[in-house]
């Protein structure tokens, strides 16, 4: 199993048992719902995406359903491909050896070229944040042109910002409780969802909206859930698309209007686009499986992607 793979489980776990919550009871994808056997069932603006899947770049067009390009071996644990499928962000950390024992190293955002291959630091954790531990969750604004990431401290949590062109980093000072990696999603907008301290005196973790300067506005769910999946935007910045309790669901902006749209989900939505969303499931736990699915944004279609094989964590 590759690295990354390794540390997003142990993240994972630790995000959950650091709350204090006994994990929720994982829901199975049903089997009687249509299966789409090749790219061409798709609808268009899921065909022409690519996601991460099983160690690698899997392009939704490929109709063996195989992944195109292994993923660096230094990707930890955070990654997100760009909406023209041309790049990907991801937090790498070196492991050096230390005295004989493996350690980690400088944490970093790295930007992948998908198309040629390069790869170049956007952020190096020693360099810009030294009294920081670590970096998390880095995704792309809509438009490509900037990367938003979590930066952690002992006693603190932060959004920060570079710019693709000028390289320049900035804070963003946000003013509310980031928690469970806070997983950023910017809209077309500049707005922003992430995972925050809900508004009891509990464990509980919501989604927050924030505007374009990282300021709270308010909160979208009322999930009651120590920790919840992250969000992503629709394409028109008008809802949230978020996993809870292994279902998925939409909200709009203003926070009313919630529906679920998904029977079963996986810790997050893959992708949003502007009707669709692509969707893991569990589809057994023994063995550990899952496989992909897409939900129509209406909560009216539900349909599994068969050409792309389901992933077995224990076998």
């Amino acid at each position: 199993m590759k690295m990354y793979k390794i540390s997003l489980i142990l993240s994972l776990l630790f995000l959950l048992s650091s709350c204090g919550s006994p994990f929720a009871p994982v829901v199975i994808a049903p089997t009687d719902v249509p299966v789409l056997s090749s790219p061409s069932d798709l609808p268009k603006s899921l065909a022409e995406r690519m996601i991460l899947w099983n160690g690698g770049v899997l392009s939704l067009k490929n109709p063996a359903g195989k992944t195109d390009t292994t993923s660096p071996e230094e990707t930890f644990g955070f990654f997100r491909i760009s909406s023209d499928n041309h790049y990907m962000v991801y937090r790498a950390q070196s492991i050096i050896a230390d005295g004989g024992l493996p350690k980690l190293g400088d944490d970093k955002i790295m930007l992948w070229n998908l198309q040629t291959g390069q790869k170049k630091i956007l952020v190096s954790k020693a360099q810009s944040f030294p009294n920081a531990v670590l970096f998390a969750a880095p995704t792309f604004t809509p438009d490509g042109k900037k990367v938003v990431f979590l930066v952690s401290w002992a006693h603190a949590d932060d959004l920060a910002e570079i710019d693709l062109a000028s390289g320049k980093i900035q804070r963003l000072n946000v003013n509310v409780l980031i928690t469970n990696f806070g997983y950023p999603d910017v809209s077309k907008d500049g707005q922003i969802v992430v995972i925050c301290k809900g508004p009891k005196a509990d464990t509980a973790s919501e989604l927050c909206l924030l505007d374009n300067n990282g300021k709270f506005v308010r909160y979208l769910t009322s999930e009651g859930d120590p920790s919840p999946g992250n969000g992503l935007f629709t394409p028109d910045g008008q809802y949230i698309v978020y996993d809870s309790w292994y279902k998925l669901y939409k909200v709009r902006v203003n926070g009313v209007g919630r529906q679920q749209i998904a029977p079963c989900g996986m810790l997050a939505p893959d992708l949003v686009t502007d009707a669709y969303t692509l969707v893991t499931c569990y589809v057994s736990q023994k063995p550990d499986c899952y496989a992909l699915f897409i939900a129509s944004l209406d909560g009216r279609e539900f349909q599994r992607i068969g050409y792309v094989e389901p992933v077995c964590n224990n076998q």
